[in-house]
Formats: structure tokens, sequence, C-alpha cells
């Protein structure tokens, strides 16, 4: 992990990994820069001016606490990771986020002191795409949220395709092709990275 100040004011935390590759804004604390293990852009859509929350993007009651352009209050640094206050206008509830950095996989926690009593939706989103996901769970209609703890997003193209890990029976929601939402609360965790469909699936959903 280095830091990256070339642009005056947009300074980003770089993590190269075997796995993959990502930026940090030092601004608002999110990310909307991802490589894949072949060095293929798969996450973000800046240019085209849609809309774009970074990941993680992080709402609670209505207001964003985490989001692409809004700034944070601050990022610590340490070994492998990264710790990110969100700045908490207009009386959001307490968040704070963990960013583990690992050879193959980002473990984006949620920790102390944010308020245990509130659940927090947290959005990760433009990708470049994201099929209907292969889970391990169970989804009522096409419209509704698909309740499982995995979900693997098979590429197109690309031999990776995206695996989600989030807490048991989370409820997650597409949102269209590109993004998706969840609900998670203080003391959770949800793991991203990229697989072949061989390693993130078991025979039979293979």
């Amino acid at each position: 992990m280095t830091a990256d100040n070339r642009v005056p004011k947009t300074g980003q935390f770089v993590v190269r990994a075997p796995g993959y590759t990502t930026k940090v804004d030092h601004y608002s604390g999110t990310s909307f820069y991802l490589l894949d293990a072949d060095g293929h852009r798969r996450f973000g859509r800046v240019a085209t001016g849609n809309f774009l929350t970074g990941f993680p993007g992080v709402v609670c009651e209505g207001r964003w606490s985490l989001v692409f352009g809004h700034q944070c209050e601050g990022i610590w640094t340490g070994q492998n990771n990264l710790t990110v206050r969100p700045l908490g206008l207009d009386g959001t509830p307490n968040a704070r986020l963990v960013y583990d950095y690992f050879e193959d996989r980002i473990v984006i926690s949620m920790v102390p002191p944010t308020d245990p009593t509130k659940e927090f939706t947290m959005w990760l989103g433009n990708f470049d795409v994201l099929r209907p996901p292969v889970h391990n769970g169970k989804q009522e209609q096409p419209w509704s949220p698909i309740v499982a703890d995995r979900f693997f997003f098979p590429h197109p193209l690309y031999r990776q395709g995206v695996l989600l890990t989030t807490p048991p029976k989370t409820a997650l929601q597409l949102r269209g092709d590109t993004a998706v939402s969840f609900p998670i609360r203080a003391g959770q965790a949800v793991t991203l990275q990229f697989a072949e469909r061989s390693e993130a699936l078991t025979p039979t959903q293979q």
C-alpha cells in the first residue's frame, strides 16, 4: 500500500495485491477504482456521469455516512489496512469502517464506535457489470432481495467473477446491473474478491 499525491487535493492510497489493485480516495474514504488479477477495470463509470456511491457507500436513516465525493472525517493507516471515520453530517449515526487488504480479497468491517443500535445500508457501486448472482440462499420474487451469505456474480467476458461474502441471511438488493446494497451492523464484515467459477461455486452449483 502506497500513497499517491501527484495530483493536488486528489490524493489516493494505492493497494497492489496479487488478486486485485484498488485506490482509496483520501477525501471521501471510498474507492472508485478496482482492477482484477488480470488488470481489467471492474469498477467505476465516472466518465459517464451516472450515480456512483463508490465502495463502500454507507447510508443510515436516509442520510449518507460515507459516499464518493463527500468528505470523510479522517483515514488512519495500518500496515495492511485503513480505518475510515465518516464525517456524519446532519445527525447521521456514528460509523467507523476498517478495510483489511489480503493477497486475494478485501474485507470491510464495521467497528466501534459505530452505533450498535442502528442498522446501516452498505452500497457497492458501480461495477462495470453485475450479472444475476449464483447464491446459497433464496429469493421470493425476481424483484425481491436475495437472502443468502455467498453471492457469485459471473462476468460475461472475463474469467473471474465477483464473489461477495456477507453475514448470514443478508438481504442483498440488486441495483440494476452495476450495484448492490445490503444491511450491515456494528461488528459485521463483508468480503469482496475476484474468483473463477470453479473456485467460487460448489460442484452442484456449477
